[in-house]
C-alpha cells in the first residue's frame, strides 16, 4: 500500500507539472485537491458506509491537527520552497522526513529500529540526492529562506508519518481521512474563500481537477494510512522516498525527460533501501510489543 501511494503520488508530480506548464495557479491547485477528495470521499462514505462518517469529537482535535500542520503544512512549505528555489531541492529537503522520523523512533523509543533499517535509511537519502541531482547537480539551489521551508515541508512530513499512525493503528482510516481533509479543506477556505476564484473555472478545469485531486490526494493517502496501520513509521516512510523515483520515471515515459545514469544508480539504490527493509522483516505489533518490553 505504501508502493501503491508513492507511485500515485510520483506520477502525480509530472501531472503537476504538466498543469504548471498551463498556468494553472499554484495555490488553487493545492487547495482544490484536497476540497475535491474531501467531498469524494464523503459522496463515498454516504452511500456505502455512513458509519464511518460518526465521529467523537474527543478526536475532532486531532484530526485538525493532522489536516493543518500534516497535509497542510507539507503541501504549502513545499511548494513554497519549489518557488523561493526549485523543483529539486524542494524534493531533496522534502525527503529529509525519514531522517527525522528515525530520528523520533530512536529517541522516544516507540520503536525497535535494527541494522537494515538504518542502512535502509542511508541508501534512501542518498539514492533521493542522485535522483533528482543526478544529471547536474547545480539544480540544487542555495536560498536560505527556500532551504528553510523545504526543512518545514519535511518536518510536516514526518509529523504526519507519526501521528497518522498513532491515530489509524486502531480506528478506521477512512473516518480519520474524511475529517482530516475536511480540517484541511476549511483551513484552505479561510486563507483562499472560493469566491474568488470559482467563477473563473469552467467545466473542463473541474473534470481536470477532480481526476488529479483522486490521483493525488484521495487514493494515495488511503493506501498511505492503510499502509501506516501495518507497518512502523520508520518503515513506512523510507518505502516511501521511491515517490521521487516514481516521478523521474512517468516523466521520462509520459513528458520525455531524459535519465542520465547517475540518477539510474539512485533509483537503484532507493529501491534497494525497499528491499533490504524486509530483511528480517516482522510485523509492526511484535515490534511494538518488543518496544513496550524494553522500555519496562
Amino acid at each position: 500500500m505504501i508502493t501503491a501511494a508513492a507511485v500515485l503520488w510520483g506520477g502525480s508530480a509530472t501531472a503537476a507539472k504538466f498543469l504548471f506548464n498551463r498556468n494553472v495557479d499554484t495555490l488553487l491547485l493545492v487547495q482544490l485537491r484536497v476540497t475535491l477528495s474531501f467531498l469524494a470521499l464523503g459522496v463515498l462514505l454516504l452511500a456505502a458506509n455512513r458509519e464511518a462518517l460518526r465521529l467523537d469529537l474527543k478526536l475532532a482535535g486531532r484530526l485538525a491537527l493532522l489536516g493543518i500542520l500534516g497535509i497542510a503544512g507539507s503541501n504549502f512549505f513545499y511548494y513554497y520552497a519549489i518557488k523561493q528555489t526549485n523543483v529539486a531541492t524542494a524534493i531533496v529537503m522534502q525527503y529529509t522526513a525519514p531522517v527525522l522520523v528515525m530520528f523520533y523512533s530512536v529517541t522516544i523509543g516507540k520503536e525497535v529500529v535494527r541494522w537494515n533499517a538504518m542502512s535502509a535509511l542511508a541508501l534512501s537519502v542518498l539514492g533521493c540526492f542522485l535522483v533528482v541531482a543526478g544529471r547536474d547537480a547545480s539544480v540544487i539551489a542555495v536560498h536560505r529562506v527556500g532551504i528553510g521551508a523545504g526543512l518545514l515541508a519535511a518536518l510536516s512530513y514526518a509529523f504526519f508519518t507519526i501521528y497518522g499512525r498513532s491515530l489509524s493503528r486502531d480506528r478506521s482510516i477512512w473516518r480519520n481521512l474524511f475529517y482530516t481533509l475536511g480540517f484541511t479543506s476549511l483551513f484552505w477556505f479561510m486563507l483562499n474563500p472560493p469566491w474568488r476564484w470559482v467563477q473563473g473555472l469552467s467545466g473542463y478545469d473541474w473534470l481536470v481537477f477532480s481526476v488529479f485531486a483522486l490521483g493525488s490526494i484521495l487514493l494515495p493517502y488511503l493506501f498511505y494510512l492503510g499502509g501506516l496501520k501495518e507497518l512502523p513509521a520508520s518503515r513506512a516512510i523510507i518505502t516511501a522516498t521511491l515517490e521521487p523515483v516514481m516521478a523521474i520515471l512517468s516523466a521520462m515515459i509520459f513528458v520525455g525527460e531524459r535519465t542520465g545514469p547517475i540518477q539510474v544508480v539512485g533509483v537503484v539504490l532507493v529501491i534497494g533501501s525497499v528491499l533490504l527493509l524486509q530483511v528480517r522483516r516482522e510485523p509492526a505489533r511484535a515490534l511494538d510489543q518488543e518496544a513496550r518490553k524494553e522500555r519496562s
